[in-house]
């Protein structure tokens, strides 16, 4: 006697989300299709259109369901300005880092959540607590932001962007060439090969790129207020 055929399990917005960023995290958000989805669940597109119009909106649901992972708890609203900005940089670097392919949909759909409010808010704030105006504030946030991106999605790291065919043809290609380098004329560089293709410490990579930010914009608030003006720490409550 045949066993009585199982229903697959209920298709949810969640199921969906983590189906795409599955193959986001495989193949680049390039190659995400309703279809494709789909196809990995086990359903029919059309299935896939209770809960999402068509790729757009799917891409948005991602976004926004990674924006509302961020984790704001340990935010300390009174620490000065300054260590306010690095933990939410490192915070919104390593949550971008988790689904890299995926983390420029992330940034766009900040200001449609909650916790990509609240996060953007908290940025905000320190940078008004450090006397920046606030149409300087919003450029500097907005620089901070692809900032996050561009460290978070940094390709030596993650693999994303270089299928793993291409990535070993220029690996080869660059170790020719490095032989050949001149000591006289490229001095640094010839030190360096070794090192230049290597995925050496993601972690200090991003640490490195938190102080550069935080330093630069200490700088120019230093050039714009001077250094004698303290930060105004005022608690948002959740």
């Amino acid at each position: 006697m045949s066993k009585p055929r199982q229903r697959p399990p209920k298709l949810s917005r969640e199921r969906l989300i983590e189906a795409a960023l599955r193959l986001i995290d495989e193949d680049g958000v390039e190659k995400v299709t309703v279809r494709r989805v789909a196809a990995v669940l086990g359903v029919t597109p059309m299935a896939l259109y209770w809960h999402f119009a068509g790729k757009d909106e799917l891409l948005d649901g991602i976004g926004d369901a990674l924006a509302e992972r961020l984790d704001l708890s340990g935010i300390a609203l009174d620490r000065p300005w300054d260590d306010r900005l690095s933990a939410l940089m490192h915070l919104l670097i390593d949550a971008l880092a988790a689904h890299p392919g995926a983390a420029e949909i992330t940034m766009r759909r900040l200001l449609y959540t909650t916790k990509g409010k609240r996060f953007v808010e908290l940025g905000l704030s320190a940078l008004s607590d450090a006397g920046i105006s606030e149409d300087d504030a919003l450029l500097v946030g907005r620089y901070a932001l692809r900032t996050a991106v561009a460290v978070a999605a940094e390709p030596v790291f993650t693999g994303i962007e270089l299928p793993p065919e291409r990535a070993a043809r220029l690996q080869r290609e660059f170790e020719e060439q490095a032989v050949t380098l001149s000591e006289g004329d490229f001095p640094a560089l010839r030190r360096m090969s070794q090192q230049l293709q290597a995925a050496s410490d993601a972690k200090r990579y991003r640490d490195i790129a938190v102080r550069l930010l935080t330093e630069g914009i200490r700088q120019f608030r230093v050039d714009l207020v001077g250094p004698d003006v303290e930060g105004r720490h005022e608690v948002i409550a959740d």
